[in-house]
Formats: structure tokens, sequence, C-alpha cells
């Protein structure tokens, strides 16, 4: 059997004093730096890079009245496209973030993070959204955001909740088309700087 390494990556925050930074300034950008490195290390050198967005930070007043060393935009897309190189996938397939972290420019910063790696001769695909079949069958549903649930101990119901509506989009479109159903096997999503996992 073909085994192929994917790595998922997202919110790194480039150019925010509480982000990843490649020069740390702070102790928890220090902090942050060297679970970096250990995560470089142990990744190797994975076929797919897949990155879930928030690479950058963004302008936000709030931010920079709280924040004022932060980088502007063409900065911290830069500084993110150096983290994700770092990772030297053969392949790097991103989705954007959320809009306030994006830049507020015509383009998103997630998609000049994207073609920042493609000019350094890397392969990628950007896309909003990504679903992805490895090794032509197992299926991976990608989004940097989704909805969530206001109770604390109910930190998985929006993963939970995309997952069965998966299942039940494909049931239906399964019996509507008289195709097979092909819901995801994995469904990954970035935003709420947290994990959390389950399986059926």
């Amino acid at each position: 059997m073909k085994y192929t390494n994917v790595v998922f990556v997202s919110d790194t925050h480039c150019g925010s004093p509480y982000g990843l930074d490649l020069k740390p300034k702070t102790p928890l950008q220090h902090n942050l730096l060297s679970a970096f490195k250990d995560a470089l290390a142990w990744a190797g050198k994975p076929d797919i890079l897949i990155g879930a967005g928030d690479y950058t930070h963004g302008l936000s007043e709030w931010d920079h009245e709280t924040s004022p060393g932060m980088g502007q935009m063409p900065e911290q897309v830069e500084l993110a496209a150096k983290v994700l190189r770092r990772f030297r996938a053969k392949e790097y397939l991103l989705t954007s973030g959320t809009p306030v972290h994006e830049g507020g420019g015509l383009i998103t910063a997630s998609k000049l993070v994207a073609m920042n790696l493609a000019e350094s001769g890397a392969r990628v695909q950007f896309h909003r959204r990504l679903r992805l079949r490895v090794n032509n069958w197992f299926r991976i549903t990608v989004r940097h955001k989704i909805g969530s649930s206001k109770v604390p101990w109910g930190r998985f119901t929006g993963p939970k909740r995309f997952a069965t509506w998966q299942v039940l989009h494909e049931a239906l479109a399964s019996a509507r088309d008289g195709t097979k159903p092909e819901w995801p096997h994995l469904c990954a999503f970035g935003h709420v700087h947290h994990y959390t996992y389950t399986e059926d």
C-alpha cells in the first residue's frame, strides 16, 4: 500500500505578537517557534501540506491599538509564505481564512501567500473550501470556519454537526442520482485555536 504524508497547518497568524514568527520578539513567540520546529522535525518532508487559513493576522484597528509593532500586509504575507515553505512539501493545498485576517484587499492575504509560494517554485493550489481524495480513495474536506456552539461544553457541536450534514447531503445526492455516496472520511477545520477529535 502506498502511504501519503499529509500535514495540516492553520492559524499561524504571522504578523501578530501572538502569532508565529521566525525571528521571535516575545516569550510567547519563542515558545511557538520551538513548537513549530518540533512539528517540522516530526512532519519530515510531507507529500501534501493542507493549509486552513489565517496565515496572516490582518490589519484591524483593534489589533494595531493593542499591538503597535505588527507588520503591514506585505510583510505578513512574506513571513507566512516563509513559514509554510519550511515544511518543504511536494504540494501545498491552501484555503482562505477569516475576512478580518485577510487584509481587506482585492486579493485576499491567503491567496497572496499561495501566489508567493508558487513564485518560489512550489506546487500550489488555492481553494475557498477544499475537497481532496488521497491515494484515490481517502476523502478529506477542509474549511477554515464552521458553526460553533455557545455552550461551554459544546466545543465539538460544530464539527460533529458539519460531518453529519456531509453524510446526509451525500446520502440524498446518492438517492437522487443513483450514485455511490462519497462523504468525507476526514473533516478538518481551523479558526477555533483548539484541537478536538472524534470518529464513528
